[in-house]
């Protein structure tokens, strides 16, 4: 497959250059553009696609490419292209990207997104392809800040004594992670050996009985019980960082993505341009084939009428001959009182649960955690430190290239939280907007004006201003965390809650009893008299990651009989 080279950016990234039907403006170049700027309220479109993340976008550009004369139409309800892929810029610091939503993919394990990388390179200029680096995990000089003890990483394997874990024999002297690695291949005897392929760790999973009950049937929690202390447990869900392991969640799914996320592979890479690029990229691709994407646009209701499905938005009135949800579970949820036939499919909708999950960075004027060390220990400089004070994680962000920074302006992924721990922060930040109501909940109250928000390039970040309570609270835990007082002054500072609607969650899991194998293809078209699809990460075998969004879009591009890149 080959598509025409893009020579200039056509994407504009602010909310404010969307024209006042909605669209983009300059798409009079196409006969779906010239459609859509002059009768916005009543046209007919081909494929109506509801969501702008990157299974949105990424099925308008393959479906657009196998036929230029279909009129495709992306409506986004928020002001950006990327969906929880939301890379943004700090004032004053130009050789970083935070990722406030996600920043890094396997590739031995995420192939589908590295043939979109090479198919995306193949036809981008030079000074725009997709570029990436190592990006960094945990350090033996990184922090471990648990039950009011502040360990270095090391210490789990060279100084067990300093442990505040009451520890079985067998459990000592083991990194955390390890201790789950032990615990699952307890489980399902053999699949953490290196040599099994994914797939081939994911059917022993799936076939697993442990006790006499298919693992599917049963929760995480419950099975790691049996096989590990329950303060071997503790120590791990504190010392990982994931609240999110904490919940019951199904036995076989959590276990694979453990595995596959932390376990037994390793060789994270991150972007150099962020993560959203490669949906920006994507959408570009999709305009300058003639494609028509509508941002801060709604859809209320959608309604089968017998030929065709009636999309009612807040710019107006669409028809739409196929139509692709590319949203999440809680996006489905707020289209469902506008929606029939969503209603009907409500319990295959209830198969998953949204995981609550917030991102905080912070910038300051130095690196000052290089200067915590003293004795033997090596200075930090990159990677994450864990607690379990409600910040949970703290990464210490890489410049573009993936090196540390060693001197001058840095910036610190303040607090990546998620599961019970992130509801700590309610209380700390104003009730978020309604978002469906307003149609864009992205916009947070700009409470620190320490930074320049007049460049384009760090718009997003404005955009998502930390309230300051919340700001206060986690720089007292960073201090806490790092044994420094006072705190070090925070330059400026940019947070996500992907709690918020419409997301309602930063990711998804599976629920106990769930057969995914055999739910996923009922979502993906949950009705043979509809031509109706349903993709993105919360309905995916790959939960969490980029690389389920990008499978679930492919199972619904083979209903239009395209196939995988």
């Amino acid at each position: 497959m080959t598509f025409g080279r893009v020579t200039r950016r056509t994407l504009i990234k602010s909310a404010g250059a969307v024209g006042a039907a909605g669209v983009f403006p300059g798409l009079g170049t196409s006969p779906a553009g010239r459609a859509s700027a002059q009768a916005p309220g009543s046209d007919h479109i081909d494929v109506a696609i509801v969501g702008g993340g990157i299974s949105g976008v990424y099925c308008a550009w393959r479906l657009k490419q196998a036929d230029p004369s279909l009129n495709i139409v992306v409506f986004e309800q928020g002001n950006h292209i990327g969906g929880r892929l939301l890379s943004a810029r700090p004032p004053g610091i130009s050789n970083m990207v935070a990722e406030l939503g996600g920043m890094r993919y396997l590739p031995p394990i995420h192939q589908r997104l590295v043939r979109l990388i090479d198919a995306l390179d193949r036809n981008l200029p030079e000074d725009e392809q997709i570029q990436t680096y190592p990006f960094p995990g945990s350090q033996p000089q990184n922090i471990a800040y648990l039950r009011g003890t502040r360990l270095r990483m090391s210490d789990f394997v060279d100084a067990p004594e300093s442990v505040p874990y009451r520890l079985a024999q067998s459990e000592r002297g083991i990194a955390p992670f390890q201790l789950a690695v032990q615990a699952i291949d307890r489980i399902v005897p053999g699949i953490t050996d290196l040599s099994l392929t994914g797939e081939a760790r994911r059917a022993m999973a799936r076939e697993a009985v442990f006790d006499g009950v298919p693992l599917r049937d049963q929760g995480l929690w419950n099975v790691m019980l049996r096989v590990m202390s329950n303060e071997a447990r503790n120590l791990f869900v504190d010392a990982s960082g994931y609240g999110t392991v904490v919940r019951n969640l199904n036995a076989v799914d959590g276990i694979n993505l453990y595995l596959e996320s932390h376990g037994v592979t390793s060789g994270h890479r991150a972007f150099v341009q962020g993560y959203q690029h490669i949906p920006e990229t994507l959408a570009d691709f999709f305009l300058q084939q003639g494609g028509d994407i509508r941002l801060a646009t709604r859809i209320t209701a959608m309604e089968w009428d017998g030929d065709a499905f009636e999309l009612q938005h807040s710019m107006g009135t669409s028809r739409a001959g196929s139509i692709i949800l590319a949203m999440p579970k809680r996006s489905l949820e707020l289209l469902s009182p506008g929606s029939a036939l969503l209603r009907e499919f409500s319990n295959l909708l209830a198969t998953v649960t949204p995981v609550p999950a917030m991102k905080l960075f912070a910038t300051y004027q130095q690196p000052w955690w290089r200067s915590i060390g003293g004795g033997s220990a090596d200075p930090i400089q990159q990677g994450v430190s864990t607690t379990d004070l409600p910040i949970r994680q703290v990464y210490y962000w890489p410049r573009t290239d993936g090196r540390p920074v060693t001197d001058g302006s840095a910036m610190l992924m303040g607090s990546y939280n998620s599961g019970a721990v992130r509801g700590y922060w309610d209380a700390l930040r104003p009730l978020p907007a309604n978002a469906s109501a307003s149609g864009d909940a992205d916009v947070q109250p700009a409470t620190m004006m320490t930074g320049s928000c007049l460049d384009l390039n760090t718009d997003r970040w404005c955009q998502h201003r930390v309230p300051e309570r919340l700001l206060d609270e986690a720089s007292r835990q960073l201090s806490l965390l790092h044994g420094v007082s006072p705190a070090p002054e925070i330059v400026d500072a940019a947070y996500r809650d992907w709690n918020d609607d419409p997301f309602g969650g930063g990711w998804h899991f599976w629920n106990v009893g769930v057969n995914s194998q055999d739910a996923i293809p009922q979502i993906v078209q949950p009705s043979r008299q509809h031509p109706l699809y349903i993709c993105g990460e919360a309905y995916s075998g790959t939960h969490g990651w980029v690389e389920g969004a990008l499978q679930t879009a492919d199972m619904v591009l083979e209903r239009f009989n395209l196939a995988p890149l």
